[in-house]
């Protein structure tokens, strides 16, 4: 399945080594590993962590991933030489790039940036011909995101989809 959007299924190369290191390393320090990702041109490591009961991470929870981590730097012969480490929580507006973080976040609003406008007659007018929309996430699958506008509900698949992130849930806007 070819899929526009950014989701992150399937690293390879590195970034899938890099990917099963934080899955094993993250967990040890009781929280979930909400991203990973090789910044190649600052080469940085990435690492995102979150408390799924609390939907963030302290300061100290990123402290405890980066000392976990460190070890790992120097120790491993395929890792870059002179790699940066980065540890932080995903915050408010997280970009929504995976299935699991599409579940994670339903009944919360997102922004979405689509690949086309919308342009289906059914459409809500407000959203009718916009690229960018507000909306609620009520659910997600590998075949798409099933979103709502006001009392409108209908699902785009992720090829429909350049980018998303969460947005506050505080405005009243859909």
């Amino acid at each position: 399945m070819e899929i526009n959007m950014c989701l992150k299924e399937n690293p390879s190369g590195i970034n899938k080594q890099l990917q099963e290191l934080a899955e094993k390393v993250v967990p040890n320090s009781g929280l979930d590993l909400y991203d990973v990702e090789y910044l190649l041109s600052k080469n940085i490591l990435q690492i995102t962590v979150v408390d799924n009961t609390t939907g963030a991470a302290t300061d100290d929870d990123c402290q405890k991933v980066y000392n976990d981590f460190m070890p790992y730097l120097d120790e491993l012969g395929w890792m870059p030489k002179g790699i940066g480490l980065k540890v932080s929580a995903p915050g408010m507006y997280r970009p929504l790039n995976r299935v699991d973080h599409f579940t994670w976040a339903k009944g919360h609003h997102a922004v979405v940036l689509l690949t086309k406008p919308l342009s289906d007659t059914e459409m809500p007018p407000e959203i009718t011909g916009k690229d960018s929309i507000r909306v609620k996430i009520l659910g997600a699958d590998m075949s798409g995101v099933i979103f709502a506008h006001e009392s409108f509900a209908f699902k785009l698949g992720y090829d429909e989809m350049k980018k998303a992130n969460m947005d506050s849930d505080n405005l009243d806007l859909a």
